[in-house]
């Protein structure tokens, strides 16, 4: 971007009755604003003004007096001149304003879903709180101060959780969103250069481990997981904390059996939802098979890759069913979002998943914290024990086959490959024909 400073005609008019006088070659207009609010002038301080790269920009010089203001803004001009030779941004703004700008503009982008745009506005109202951060020049902003912003989150993290509740994942997300503002301040004029290595490289060795690791359920510790939660189901003291339990119950089968994100589970309702028959299934053989084997669920889903249609295991359709017999016990119509608009499950289900033990997975000498994504990481894993292609399980979870086969086949069981290839040979046996042996 080439920036010029020159002479431009002024429209005077817009300065009112104000008092005005020219500098730098009338380069440089500096004025006295005479505009009123509420029957009193604004300000009585001088203001400067000139042109560049056909922009108008504006300085106020801070004092009423004619020889200062003349000094100060003399020496804004001569600065500005000096950013223009040497190519630099010629406006300048700190991270404080550009996240301001960046968070209002949010709403009319059209391209990121409503979800995408509430975890970009939480990350941000995070940042903002680091003080030191905001006062950096997005202009001038590097890898140490994002170091040093990164460092405060995790005392922060520590203060509120723990050192096992920091989790790389969460330290990412902010350095994610900085990368998207400073991006944005890029296209918007604010910075000159990308600012190269905003990886994991700048997080240390035990949060990367957290972060290229997904925690994930055992069938064993799914079955287990159930059980402590029918139990807490039976022991609630009241109806409602009952009806919670129980919501939360169904929510955990759905999750285990569709894969989908919290936030795609959350904005589900019963219109997008279609309860489906096996059509394999014979009729005679039909009253061997339970309603989880004979049934599944298709489902329309908004996620942050757009629209897209998704399958689920027969539990999905028998969790479904049971919040159905839940609502409608409860008079609640089975109409609009499927969870009650409930934005998140995540109190109970920590104190489920505690209450069980299974809160916290350990790799290695890293102990993970599980949350509510941990069904999600269990479905692509089971489903590619299972010998479901990445590809397949990529376009049906709206993700890429490149982060399935980098986060999860390396955790592939090889008894998964027996069994495949077992199954195989029991195929092939059906076409393999004797050899008869010529003597």
């Amino acid at each position: 971007m080439c920036y010029i400073i020159r002479t431009q005609k002024f429209n005077m008019s817009w300065y009112r009755t104000g008092f005005y006088f020219e500098s730098k070659e009338g380069r440089l207009k500096i004025y006295k604003s005479k505009v009123k609010y509420k029957g009193r002038f604004r300000s009585e301080n001088w203001y400067g003004r000139c042109f560049v790269d056909g922009k108008q920009l504006t300085k106020s010089s801070g004092t009423e007096n004619k020889k200062k203001s003349k000094k100060i803004l003399d020496d804004w001009y001569d600065e500005l001149r000096f950013k223009v030779k040497h190519n630099l941004n010629v406006v300048v703004k700190t991270m404080d304003e550009c996240l301001k700008e960046f968070v209002k503009q949010l709403d009319g982008d059209n391209s990121k879903s409503q979800s995408t745009k509430r975890t970009l506005k939480e990350r941000i109202n995070i940042i903002r709180k680091n003080k030191d951060f905001l006062k950096c020049k997005t202009e001038f902003l590097n890898l140490d101060d994002i170091n040093k912003h990164l460092s405060w989150y995790k005392n922060r993290l520590e203060k509120q959780h723990g050192k096992n509740g920091v989790r790389g994942q969460t330290l990412l997300g902010s350095l994610n969103t900085i990368s998207n503002v400073v991006n944005w301040s890029i296209r918007k004029g604010y910075r000159r250069n990308k600012l190269e290595g905003i990886t994991t490289k700048l997080l240390s060795k035990r949060l990367k481990t957290q972060l290229t690791s997904r925690t994930q359920f055992t069938m064993d510790e799914y079955k287990h997981l159930l059980k402590i939660s029918k139990e807490r189901i039976k022991k609630s003291d009241s109806d409602r904390l009952e009806f919670e339990r129980t919501k939360l119950h169904q929510f955990v089968i759905f999750m285990m059996n569709t894969g989908v994100r919290v936030e795609e589970c959350m904005g589900l309702d019963w219109g997008d939802i279609q309860f489906c028959e096996r059509n394999n299934i014979s009729e005679k053989k039909r009253d061997y098979y339970d309603e989880i084997e004979s049934h599944y669920i298709k489902f329309r889903v908004v996620g942050k890759t757009g629209e897209r249609e998704g399958y689920g295991l027969g539990g999905s359709f028998y969790g479904l069913q049971n919040l159905i017999k839940l609502y409608k016990k409860n008079d609640i119509k089975i109409k609009g979002n499927i969870w009650l608009n409930q934005k998140s499950f995540k109190e109970g289900l920590n104190n489920l998943l505690n209450e069980s033990g299974l809160k916290y997975e350990k790799k290695g000498d890293v102990r993970l914290s599980r949350d509510s994504k941990s069904f999600r990481h269990s479905f692509i894993q089971t489903m590619l024990d299972k010998g479901v292609s990445s590809t397949l399980i990529a376009k049906m979870l709206g993700t890429s086959t490149d982060r399935i086969d980098k986060n999860y086949t390396s955790n592939m069981r090889l008894d998964s490959l027996i069994e495949q290839m077992n199954k195989i040979d029991r195929e092939n046996k059906l076409q393999n024909t004797k050899l008869k042996i010529v003597r």
